[in-house]
């Protein structure tokens, strides 16, 4: 019966992928979306669709939020590729609240901002400033259809901006232009055994940033979504009485100019990470990170401490890029009970 109920889920999930492919990232808009936060996710090399057992389940896998019977509550923010962009941040929040015995709803908001820009005249005069912001508003829910299954899904609103320098009209210079959309997740994820107490198999696949085209303001201009395909598997283990050892692996394939399975498989990104959890108190985690097209791949690496309920993190992912820059992640959570 529950391979069954599993199998019918995933069919559906590949039913709602665009059969129209509009290979990669590079030509989509509002990429922000694609960003990993949690610094315990980022510090596994951003694999969790296979386990999704937080509130930033919201990011991941939004079927995660099926198994969350307590509140728990993620904030964190993001000091990231600062050589290049001085004053980048990121920051983002989530909470997974159960409203009913069976039903767990989570809004969630992710911001990113590049800082300010001037534009200059050969004299260093200051001609125009502009910011660079973009975020994301969404409600997710999530529902277990048995004790193995959830499926789980979201909508969220999108704002993206063009920088000042993106276009260009010969009486007036180069300007920027706002974009608006809205997008849908919807994800399927499975527990063998469903009791966590001992281990469990994680499978979970989720499709990401469903939906219309971003269109921008002024101008006659749209780009497609970062539309994607997630899958993940992760193993969580017991080791002795107060430890635990989690494994994850996750694939993020792009449904923005693919056509062809083998397109996006060769341009997937791809994440693997491991957790051990030492004494219920302190965590350390490794992760490996890999994006064949931006070339960007190394290893992710971070910590973590929990006191009774609360949830302290860090994750450095610098290796990853291919030029030398700080990328920091700090995280802030609240955990009543979930894991």
């Amino acid at each position: 019966m529950v391979r069954s109920v599993f199998v019918v889920c995933i069919a559906a999930l590949f039913w709602f992928m665009p059969t129209t492919a509009v290979g990669s990232y590079l030509w989509s808009a509002a990429p922000f979306l694609l960003i990993h936060p949690g610094a315990r996710q980022v510090a596994m090399g951003g694999a969790a669709c296979g386990l999704a057992d937080d509130a930033l389940a919201t990011h991941y896998n939004p079927a995660g939020l099926a198994f969350q019977r307590c509140l728990d509550v993620r904030l964190g923010f993001a000091l990231s590729v600062r050589g290049l962009y001085p004053d980048r941040y990121e920051g983002y929040g989530s909470a997974a609240v159960p409203v009913t015995a069976r039903l767990t709803l989570a809004p969630a908001v992710t911001y990113v901002t590049a800082g300010e820009f001037h534009e200059v005249d050969p004299y260093g005069t200051t001609m125009r400033k502009w910011r660079a912001d973009d975020y994301a508003v969404g409600i997710y829910c999530g529902l277990p259809i048995c004790d193995a299954i959830g499926i789980g899904g979201g909508v969220k609103f999108v704002r993206t901006e063009l920088p000042g320098t993106c276009l260009f009209d010969p009486p007036h210079g180069y300007y920027g232009a706002e974009g608006k959309s809205v997008a849908f997740d919807i994800g399927v994820l499975a527990y063998y055994p469903p009791s966590s107490h001992a281990g469990r198999v994680g499978v979970g696949i989720a499709l990401q940033n469903l939906g219309p085209s971003t269109r921008y303001s002024g101008i006659d201009l749209s780009d497609p979504l970062a539309r994607s395909l997630r899958i993940g598997v992760s193993l969580t283990s017991s080791v002795g009485q107060r430890n635990r050892l989690c494994m994850a692996a996750d694939m993020l394939g792009p449904l923005v100019d693919v056509h062809s399975l083998g397109d996006m498989f060769r341009e997937s990104w791809r994440s693997a990470g491991i957790e051990f959890v030492i004494l219920e108190a302190l965590a350390l985690r490794f992760g490996l990170f890999n994006d064949p097209v931006l070339h960007q791949h190394g290893v992710t690496w971070g910590a973590g401490l929990h006191i009774k309920s609360l949830r302290l993190d860090v994750a450095n992912d610098s290796n990853r890029y291919e030029f030398k820059v700080d990328s920091w992640k700090f995280a802030l959570g609240l955990d009543k009970g979930n894991r």
